[in-house]
């Protein structure tokens, strides 16, 4: 292959061929796609029997249910649809301690073939920077793998900027940070959700985070970012962070 595979290696790739999207909420909105949706639809999966209603479609009514009950039924069928995902990347400054960049572009790439192979769209955006619209289709795995190799290579700055979706459908809006920040990203989720989408967030932290080594000669350094714990020489605090990212 001639673009990165962002730490991917291609018998990877090939197990993602198995592996897709489930959005936990479904929009009226959604498109054609291969994804089996809890919607009724009129793709070749049976779904269910209702009875018959005057102005249906006589096409859909089971005439052999009919021939043992007497009664007219009409078959349902699931509907096929397209998830649209949106990927966030948190490339500020603190991602490229301790190889998190790195694996924040496994992560996405992961993500972004996954939904590329199943004929869902997918957009990346870098918080406070630029975002890649919507792609569909495993033709457009180079350009979004050179997206992400892109942008993660030196993380750099804040991460201040919202979280706004670049499609006109919800979907599965998917946030992937340290979450050391004081950018008001939980404001934005929360308002994605009640818009349809469902939310998914991956904490990335390197062990030197959780558990620091303070033998020897050791400095602290402080930043606007939330990291108070970790001036005190203490280590991150999962469970402030997780009670402040709950019930999103």
């Amino acid at each position: 292959m001639t673009f990165p595979l962002c730490g991917l290696d291609p018998a990877t790739l090939v197990r993602l061929d198995r592996v897709g999207l489930v959005a936990q909420r479904s929009s009226p909105l959604t498109a054609p796609g291969r994804r089996v949706s809890a919607q009724r639809g009129a793709s070749p999966e049976f779904a269910d029997y209702r009875d018959y209603a005057p102005g249906d479609d006589l096409r859909r009514v089971d005439w052999n249910v009919y021939a043992r009950l007497d009664r007219l039924y009409l078959r349902l069928y699931r509907a096929e649809v397209a998830t649209t995902a949106a990927v966030y990347l948190d490339c500020s400054a603190s991602m490229g301690f301790a190889g998190k960049a790195a694996t924040m572009g496994r992560v996405a790439a992961i993500v972004t073939y996954a939904a590329l192979q199943s004929q869902d769209r997918v957009s990346i955006g870098v918080l406070g920077g630029p975002m890649l619209s919507a792609q569909s289709g495993l033709p457009a795995v180079p350009r979004a793998f050179r997206f992400i190799a892109n942008h993660i290579r030196t993380p750099s700055g804040d991460a201040v900027g919202p979280i706004r979706p670049n499609a006109r459908r919800p979907g599965v809006a998917l946030l992937v940070s340290d979450l050391l920040t004081d950018a008001d990203w939980r404001s934005d989720l929360l308002r994605l959700r009640a818009q349809g989408w469902s939310i998914g967030i991956i904490q990335l932290l390197a062990r030197e985070e959780l558990s620091p080594d303070l033998r020897g000669n050791t400095g602290c350094a402080t930043s606007n970012r939330a990291s108070t714990s970790k001036s005190q020489g203490q280590g991150v605090s999962t469970s402030s962070i997780a009670r402040r990212w709950t019930n999103i």
